[in-house]
């Protein structure tokens, strides 16, 4: 909600919607290519890390997209912007620190 908040703010509702209806559809597309048994079990960890990749490198430009955006309609600053980036970069930081950890402590218990 908050995201489709924010892009009605800018006047881009398509932001929203766009990426939306195109997961609806890529989502129905394997469900209809599993019901078939056109995707074998060997398939699908291939798939499954594609379109993980995929959606966070699509989430990836459609939060640049709505913040540039909103930068050239003034709804945000430069600063706001480039907090936002130290933010996210400190949260990326913090996840792998811990990721890290408990990929050290599962291998230390072999």
């Amino acid at each position: 909600m908050a995201l489709a908040a924010s892009t009605s703010m800018t006047g881009r509702q398509w932001i929203f919607w766009v990426p939306t209806a195109g997961i609806g559809i890529i989502g129905l597309s394997f469900l209809y290519c599993h019901t078939q048994g056109m995707i074998t079990p060997n398939q699908y960890a291939p798939i499954i890390e594609t379109a993980v990749w995929t959606f966070g490198l699509l989430c990836i430009f459609g939060t640049i997209l709505a913040f540039y955006f909103a930068y050239r309609k003034y709804l945000i600053s430069i600063r706001t912007i480039s907090l936002a980036l130290l933010g996210w970069l400190t949260l990326c930081v913090l996840a792998g620190y811990t990721l890290w950890r408990l990929y050290v402590i599962l291998l230390e218990e072999r």
